[in-house]
C-alpha cells in the first residue's frame, strides 16, 4: 500500500536524499506536511496525499490515547525516525524480506529466497551491504517472465541485528574448494541468513581432513593438470 505517499510518478520527492531508511525521509515530509495543518499546497510541494495523510494523523492520535490509557502514563514522545529502533523494527516486520548487494554500491539485489531485486532510482539508500525491500514491486517481462523484482523503499540493516533478533534464521558454513584459477583450496566461513549469504572471512586454520578432500576432489577431476608427470 502508497499510505500517504501521492499518485504514481508523483511521489515524495526523495530522489536526492541519501538515508538509511526511506521511510525516515517519509516520517520527516509527514511532520512538515502536519505543521502546515495538511495544507493542500504543501501536500502538492512535498508529492503527499493530504487527505490520506490526515487519515494517518488520526489513526496517530487513536494509538496515542489507546497507548496513553494502556500503560496508565503519559505516552513517550516520537524519536528521532532516522535512529536505529525504526530500522530494527522493520526488520522484525518483514524478516523474509532481507536482501544484499550484488556488489559494493550496486542496486542490484540478491533477495532471500534467491530471487533477484534492483533499488529503485527513488529510494534514498544507497549505502549497506544488507537492506530491507520495505515496498517491493514484482516485475514482469514479454510473455508474464518474471524478472527483477523492483525496491522502491528501503532500508538499511545490520548483519549483526540478524544474529542478535533472528538467530535461528542465521547458520555459520564453512566452504573449503579447490580454486583451479589460483591452484591452491580456498577456505572461508560463511554466515548465512536463511541460506542468503550476509558475511565472509577467511578460515585461518581450516580442519586438515577437508582441506585433502578439496585437494583428492581436484585431482581426480583433473589428474594430468594437477599431478604432471614431467
Amino acid at each position: 500500500r502508497r499510505g500517504f505517499e501521492g499518485p504514481p510518478g508523483r511521489g515524495p520527492v526523495t530522489d536526492s536524499v541519501r538515508t538509511d531508511c526511506d521511510l525516515a525521509v517519509l516520517a520527516d515530509q509527514y511532520r512538515a506536511l502536519a505543521s502546515s495543518g495538511f495544507s493542500w499546497p504543501r501536500a502538492e510541494a512535498l508529492g503527499l496525499d493530504a487527505g490520506a495523510a490526515r487519515a494517518v494523523e488520526r489513526t496517530h492520535q487513536r494509538l496515542v490515547k489507546l497507548a496513553r490509557h494502556v500503560l496508565g502514563r503519559e505516552a513517550a514522545g516520537p524519536e528521532d525516525p532516522q535512529d536505529r529502533a525504526l530500522r530494527r523494527a522493520l526488520l522484525a516486520g518483514f524478516p523474509d524480506r532481507v536482501g544484499a548487494r550484488r556488489a559494493p554500491g550496486s542496486p542490484r539485489l540478491l533477495m532471500v529466497g534467491g530471487r533477484g531485486a534492483v533499488l529503485d532510482p527513488i529510494s534514498g539508500v544507497h549505502e549497506g551491504e544488507l537492506i530491507i525491500a520495505v515496498d517491493l514491486e514484482d516485475q514482469r517481462g514479454p510473455a508474464g517472465a518474471s524478472t527483477e523484482s523492483r525496491v522502491r523503499r528501503a532500508s538499511r540493516i545490520e548483519p549483526t541485528w540478524l544474529q542478535e533478533d533472528r538467530p535461528d534464521d542465521v547458520a555459520r558454513i564453512d566452504e573449503i574448494r579447490f580454486d583451479p584459477g589460483r591452484g591452491r583450496v580456498e577456505a572461508v566461513g560463511l554466515l548465512t541468513y536463511r541460506s542468503l549469504a550476509i558475511g565472509r572471512k577467511p578460515l585461518l586454520d581450516p580442519p586438515g581432513g577437508a582441506v585433502a578432500e578439496a585437494l583428492a576432489a581436484a585431482v581426480l577431476e583433473d589428474p594430468e593438470r594437477r599431478l604432471p608427470l614431467d
